[in-house]
């Protein structure tokens, strides 16, 4: 999940710093500061990755068998139809669309008006996905037939009949095309459940999160604004990142009473996200708490210099 791979981010950080306290010196800070680190903003670039194989392997799942199949020969097109998957269905990307090819055999029926005659024939489907995100963080995709190849034509099983190859073309195309782009669409936006996905993390960033039990520290992230960079189509991968800008808090001490949550604001592609992150902390401390800390840490502790000791 989103939110636990930025409570994660920022949890290391802090077990760094707090560790880090336990053997350092001590600085008198600067008395005054520049800037205050509640009025800086801090920024967390978390990346999203979804392997395009993982993706081509629940569309070949969803489509399997019999992909179209036409039973009424009187129709108007004296044909009866049934197109099943042949092979995989093969991902590629081709700058910001994501490209398929799916493999068909046909059996056809064919009313030469004496009789019926049969045949058999391959046919590969081109399409092309190409994504849209809403102002509300959904997932939009348009799926559509790009072209088709004839990898076997088909083939009477007896008898000499001129079939009409164009029309079986066009009528695997029309009557296809709609459940196949529907089942790409609906397994693209399943995997790619952008809304669901930062809905969650949005609402989260707002309540206490623990980070360090020992030192009784909590995170506030305080989201500010949400963004993401453009979907980026990798030749293994889709990736993108989130970019949030907050205002990040540390209590120690109690747990904090949850904060309600802002309204989730709607998308907006983001500033080039970086692998770095950039964080300014805003601290409270109470005397209570830092007085618990300080004997935790020092009371009974025993300090030697020469000949001289003392223990506190």
């Amino acid at each position: 999940m989103l939110m636990n791979r930025i409570f994660i981010l920022l949890g290391c950080l802090f077990a760094i710093l707090f560790s880090a306290c336990k053997t350092a010196n001590l600085v008198k800070p600067m008395k005054e500061y520049e800037e205050r680190p509640e009025d800086l903003t801090s920024y967390l670039n978390i990346p999203i990755k979804i392997s395009l194989k993982s993706l081509e392997q629940s569309i070949n799942n969803q489509l399997e068998g019999i992909i179209y199949e036409d039973k009424d020969m009187q129709d108007g097109d004296n044909m009866m139809v049934r197109a099943e998957k042949k092979e995989d269905i093969k991902l590629s990307v081709d700058s910001q669309s994501i490209k398929y090819k799916l493999p068909l055999g046909l059996w056809i029926k064919y009313d030469i008006g004496i009789s019926n005659v049969e045949a058999d024939g391959d046919i590969a489907l081109d399409f092309k996905t190409s994504f849209k995100i809403t102002e509300d963080w959904k997932v939009e995709t348009i799926t559509e037939v790009e072209s088709y190849e004839w990898l076997k034509r088909p083939k009477l099983r007896m008898g000499v009949v001129n079939l009409p190859i164009g029309g079986i073309a066009s009528l695997v195309l029309s009557r296809s095309k709609s459940k196949i782009s529907k089942s790409i669409d609906d397994l693209v936006a399943e995997n790619l459940n952008l809304k669901e996905l930062i809905e969650d993390a949005w609402k989260q960033m707002f309540q206490p999160f623990l980070v360090s039990e020992e030192y009784r520290t909590w995170l506030i992230v305080n989201p500010q604004r949400l963004g993401m960079t453009e979907i980026v189509l990798n030749p293994d991968t889709i990736s993108s990142t989130i970019v949030v800008e907050s205002k990040p808090e540390v209590r120690i001490g109690l747990k904090p009473e949850n904060r309600r949550a802002q309204q989730l604001p709607p998308f907006q592609y983001s500033r080039e996200a970086t692998e770095n992150f950039e964080i300014h902390l805003r601290t409270d401390v109470t005397y209570l708490e830092a007085e618990r800390l300080a004997k935790d840490q020092l009371l009974g502790e025993s300090f030697v210099q020469g000949k001289r000791a003392v223990t506190i």
